[in-house]
Formats: C-alpha cells, sequence, structure tokens
C-alpha cells in the first residue's frame, strides 16, 4: 500500500509554522508495518490534498494568508513523481481544505482565514479552470477570539442525498447545498451547540447519520438525516483527560464498518475512540489512545481498514497502528521519526 503526506514548510499563521518538506509518498508493507519513503517534492505549506485516481492527478494548495496570494496546484502523479500541470490564483487566505467532487467534475477549497468557499470546474483532463464561484455566509458565533466571522474549514460531498456540505467553524453551522444550473445553492443549514467550532465532518455508511468534530470544545455532534434535512441530535465528549480549558480537536475517520468514530485530539495528543449504535443512537467515548508524539493533526485509515496513520505535526513523526475489526482498539505497531511537520495524510496507490 502506498500513501501520500503533506507538510507545512514555514509560518502559516499566528501559532502555526513548519519546517517540512512539501508533499511525501510512502509505502507500508501491509504484512510487517514497515514503511519506506519514496518520493519527495519540495512546494509551500501543501496543508491538505485530494486525488483523482481516474486522471492520475493529485490537488492541493499552498496554505497562506491573503496578502501572500495563495495558489491552487494541479500535479501529474506517477508513481508518486509530481509534475506541475497547473497553478491558479485563490480569492481567500489560509485554504485548508479541498475536496474532488468527481459527480460535478469540480474541486472545492476552503479558505480559514476569508471564510469563503471557492469552486473550481475541471476541464475534460481534470485540470481545473479559474474559479467559478465563491460562497461566503456572514455572523460568527460567542467565542469572539476564534469566532469573530466566518471560517470555511471543511466541504463534503453526501452521495446519499446529492448535496455538498459546507462546515464552517466561525458560524456554527453546516450548510447544505444542492447543485443547479453549474452552481450550488443553499437548501438548509443546521447549527451545532454554540461555541463548538466544527472543523471535520464524516458521514454513516447508512447515510442516515453524520459525525462532526467540533475543534474548539472536543466534542462531536450527532446529526440525523430526517424530514428531508440534516438535524443536530447532541454532543458527546471526546475527552476525559485535563485540557486547561483549551480543546482542540483535529481530524475524524470512520471505521469501515461504521461502529468506531476516530478523533484526533491536538490538546491530549490521543486519537479518542467512540463507537456508535445506529439502532439506539448510543454514541459513547470507550478508548483516549496517545499517539506517541505530539500535535496529531492529520490521520488516515488504511482501505482496507486494518491500520491507521497518524502523523504527529509537531514531533515529527508517523506512527501506525494496527485496528481491532471488532473491538475498534488501536496498537502501536510502527512509528517512523523525522518526518517533519505533517499537515496530512491520505492513501493514493499507485494509480
Amino acid at each position: 500500500m502506498n500513501f501520500y503526506t503533506s507538510s507545512y514548510t514555514e509560518h502559516v499563521g499566528p501559532g502555526l509554522s513548519g519546517n517540512g518538506i512539501g508533499i511525501q509518498y510512502f509505502n507500508i508493507n501491509p504484512t510487517t508495518s514497515k514503511i519506506t519513503l519514496l518520493e519527495s517534492y519540495e512546494t509551500i505549506n501543501p496543508g491538505y490534498f485530494a486525488l483523482n485516481p481516474k486522471e492520475e492527478l493529485l490537488y492541493t494548495f499552498q496554505e497562506r494568508q491573503q496578502n501572500l496570494a495563495p495558489k491552487l496546484l494541479c500535479f501529474k502523479t506517477d508513481q508518486g513523481k509530481l509534475e506541475l500541470l497547473q497553478s491558479l490564483e485563490i480569492n481567500g487566505g489560509l485554504p485548508c481544505h479541498i475536496l474532488h467532487l468527481k459527480k460535478y467534475n469540480c474541486l472545492m477549497v476552503s479558505c480559514y482565514e476569508t471564510g469563503n468557499f471557492l469552486k473550481y470546474d475541471l476541464d475534460e483532463n481534470g485540470i481545473p479552470l479559474p474559479f467559478s464561484q465563491n460562497i461566503k455566509y456572514t455572523g460568527g458565533s460567542i467565542n469572539q477570539e476564534r469566532q469573530e466571522g466566518p471560517h470555511a474549514h471543511l466541504s463534503y460531498y453526501d452521495k446519499a442525498h446529492d448535496l455538498l456540505l459546507l462546515v464552517d467553524l466561525g458560524n456554527d453551522k453546516i450548510y447544505s447545498l444542492k447543485y443547479q444550473n453549474n452552481q450550488f445553492v443553499q437548501t438548509n443549514e443546521v447549527s451545532v451547540p454554540a461555541g463548538g467550532g466544527p472543523r471535520h465532518l464524516i458521514q454513516h455508511p447508512n447515510s442516515n447519520y453524520c459525525f462532526v468534530s467540533n475543534e474548539m470544545t472536543g466534542e462531536v455532534s450527532l446529526l440525523k438525516w430526517q424530514n428531508n434535512a440534516w438535524q443536530w441530535i447532541k454532543n458527546v465528549s471526546i475527552m476525559t483527560q485535563d485540557h486547561n480549558n483549551v480543546a482542540s480537536a483535529s481530524a475524524i475517520k470512520l471505521s469501515i464498518c461504521g461502529r468506531f468514530i476516530y478523533c484526533g485530539v491536538r490538546s491530549t495528543n490521543s486519537i479518542s475512540i467512540l463507537k456508535f449504535d445506529p439502532d439506539t443512537e448510543a454514541l459513547n467515548l470507550i478508548e483516549e489512545v496517545p499517539t506517541q508524539g505530539i500535535t496529531p493533526r492529520d490521520f488516515e485509515i488504511s482501505p482496507d481498514g486494518k491500520l491507521l496513520i497518524v502523523g504527529n505535526q509537531d514531533s515529527e513523526s508517523l506512527v501506525v497502528f494496527s485496528v481491532c475489526e471488532d473491538s475498534g482498539m488501536l496498537e502501536v505497531v510502527e512509528k517512523v521519526d523525522g518526518v517533519r511537520s505533517v499537515c496530512c495524510v491520505g492513501f493514493g496507490g499507485s494509480f
């Protein structure tokens, strides 16, 4: 199995910087879990990336403030070797997430600093064209330091209901949009408890539930599809450890079976494991597993569901855990030091 990482290479914003290389491509032996670096490519602050296996493309951006003119980047990839094909203006600041939406042949880029979501159409070869839609909301929420206005953090495609979901940390909202006449048009919105700061979202395999990680309170919001819209059901804490009233949840991922939710917690350097029962809607924290490093910003579960790889951003390490299918528990099986400032992990295969 092969996977990519991206890393921060310079100052990003207040309190956030890195000294990474850019994009790296690794092999992990599925039997021994040994990790081997195959390729490296230097590029500025590729904070997140998305893959297009059909066209053998990797999409990313420069996570930079608006005054530094960040760019959207498109690379051709051959066994992890990257060739830059396109560089386009990003009309925003601190892009932090990118989605490849195959059905509508476009990319969605979420810009944290400026609070907007940008749509880039793709040509017949998957190459991005200049942005064709700029979606931005107004408002804010109760945390005046972090929620003085909208802060776009993630876009997600809800295939079952044909909706684009936009997660706004600044407004404590998740917006639902339909595709009409080459544009995304809002149809609904759902709020999570004020001050939560929704960051990332995943969807249950049965499509009737979503789980939202709230960065600022260290809670997961359970959403349910009912009355033809997403509705908030409840929040569940992902921490029992003392975090000095400063929570910092990061990525959220789901086991293949849908019974276990994994949440990164940067304030406690751990991954919290929750168990979900769709029959009763019970969502319970069952374990907090140390990541053997500092600042687990992102992690990913292998396509076969057997391994979880976490990037510890501030301790320069990748750590591999085995995943128990029955219990959801994690066990360390490999650690690689010297992988600097990792901010995104994604399985890409060889295309």
